[in-house]
Formats: C-alpha cells, sequence, structure tokens
C-alpha cells in the first residue's frame, strides 16, 4: 500500500500529474487522422497496420485542382493498396471511391492508366516526404520508416 510521502498526497498520484506536466497532449487533428487511418483499414480491408493516416486522409479528402494533382495522389492510393496486398479489382474499386472525392473527378481513361502504372511498379510505398500535406507529425507511427509493419520489409520510394 502506498503511503503518504512527504509533503502530503499520494507519491504515485504526484509522479503521474508531474509527468503529464512534461507531455505534449496528443492534437485533436492527429486522433482524427489516427481514427481516420482505422476506418481506411476497415473500409478497404487492409490490415490496420497498413493504413498509413497520411494515405488515409488524402483517400477521403481527395484533390481539388492543384495541390500534389489528382493523378498522383490516385497513384500513391493505388500503390498503397497494393503494397497492403489487395487485388488489382478491389484497388479499382477503391479508386473509384477517391476520385468521386476529388474535384472535378478524373475521366476513366487516367483511372486505368493509374491502374496500369500501379500494376507495373514494384511493391513500394511513397516516403513521408511526398506526403507532407496530409502528414500528422512526429506521433505518426510510420515516421521515419520505423512503422508496424515497416521494419525494413517493404521499401519506401524516397
Amino acid at each position: 500500500m502506498l503511503g503518504k510521502a512527504k509533503g502530503g498526497g499520494n507519491p504515485l498520484a504526484r509522479f503521474f500529474s508531474n509527468m503529464t506536466k512534461h507531455l505534449s497532449p496528443v492534437d485533436n487533428s492527429e486522433l482524427e487522422a489516427l481514427e481516420l487511418a482505422q476506418t481506411f483499414a476497415d473500409e478497404t480491408g487492409i490490415d490496420v497496420t497498413e493504413g498509413r493516416p497520411c494515405i488515409a486522409r488524402l483517400f477521403y479528402e481527395g484533390v481539388a485542382g492543384g495541390g500534389i494533382g489528382r493523378k498522383p495522389s490516385a497513384f500513391i492510393v493505388a500503390l498503397e493498396l497494393k503494397v497492403a496486398g489487395l487485388p488489382i479489382v478491389a484497388i479499382s474499386k477503391h479508386l473509384e471511391a477517391f476520385n468521386g472525392r476529388c474535384s472535378p473527378p478524373m475521366g476513366q481513361n487516367i483511372l486505368a492508366s493509374v491502374l496500369r502504372s500501379v500494376q507495373k511498379t514494384y511493391d513500394k510505398r511513397y516516403g513521408c516526404d511526398k506526403l507532407q500535406a496530409f502528414c500528422i507529425g512526429e506521433r505518426c507511427p510510420f515516421k521515419s520508416n520505423s512503422g508496424p509493419n515497416l521494419s525494413g520489409q517493404v521499401p519506401i520510394v524516397l
């Protein structure tokens, strides 16, 4: 049983109180991004440890004209799904869903081109530097190629 330390109060409670003063709180946008990664994994059927928050944000937010562009973004999403082990038929279905979130949506010929490119591409993920606009920061479990399932098993395109 823990007794009272000098100065009064429970020493364990004081310890945790002092610790939390030094820890930065998790930002709501970070939590939302991690929850989005879980939703992305559930919806696409990939393992949750494969669902990178930045890809989930890209998938659900889509692309409106500028930024890194709709076609490159579609390629990144499709490639991520391929690396996670989805068959091309499933990737095509999810690419259609992503396209519906883009403004304006891409034509079917562009989506077909993206799928052909993904089929020819090695199983590599895009590195964090290419996805900065969708990054959740240092709390990301995939930052610096040390994520749950990325311990050197799947190369990252830098």
